[in-house]
């Protein structure tokens, strides 16, 4: 369906709105919005989820079971960056040590 020549703009027609132009000026205010990585992660990750922690303050306890699977992928990832580091798979005994110095369960029972 074609729309016909009359409903639309043509030829170029003055503004019909009658508006002040303002000179530009720049902000008298300095406002700077403090966050840090994790916020804009969370944002990116869920809005909503960063609405109730961040603005409602709403920070619910974390689950033992998300804290232990977080702290064996902290291992992991340790493992795997020393390993690019070195170009050497780490040991047993180096996974051992890096377990026993970072693995920390804050809110084990």
């Amino acid at each position: 369906m074609e729309i016909p020549d009359k409903l639309c703009i043509t030829k170029q027609i003055p503004n019909p709105t009658k508006r002040n132009k303002l000179k530009p000026e720049p902000s008298s205010e300095n406002i700077q919005f403090s966050t840090n990585y994790s916020e804009l992660s969370d944002y990116i990750r869920c809005g909503y989820d960063y609405k109730l922690r961040y603005i409602y303050n709403f920070n619910p306890e974390p689950v033992q079971a998300l804290g232990y699977g977080k702290q064996v992928h902290n291992i992991i990832n340790m493992l795997h960056k020393k390993a690019q580091k070195t170009s050497k798979i780490p040991t047993l005994d180096e996974a051992r040590d890096l377990a026993d110095k970072h693995f920390y369960l804050r809110y084990a029972a």
